[in-house]
């Protein structure tokens, strides 16, 4: 049988854009994210967007989304990942 592996995401947050920008080490500050704002349906504290930053910093990866003009409604969640098999 196939060993499953289990992910288990601990998220981080809120953050405001000002706090990502400290998010800028390339050593750990990489992996997914959850952007939380406002939404002309669904209202506030909706999950807007969810993304992942490869090879370059949260900072980096949110700053090339726009996300500046945004700041006032958002909230910005990184993620830690602890990787767990399912099955022994």
């Amino acid at each position: 049988m196939k060993k499953a592996t289990v992910i288990h995401i601990q998220w981080e947050g809120p953050f405001t854009l000002t706090e990502i920008s400290k998010l800028d080490d390339l050593v750990r500050d990489y992996g997914v994210y959850q952007v939380y704002g406002h939404h002309p349906t669904y209202g506030a504290g909706s999950l807007l967007y969810i993304g992942q930053a490869n090879q370059q910093t949260f900072y980096n990866r949110l700053s090339q989304e726009n996300w500046q003009f945004e700041e006032r409604d958002c909230n910005f969640f990184v993620e830690t990942v602890r990787h767990q098999p399912a099955f022994k």
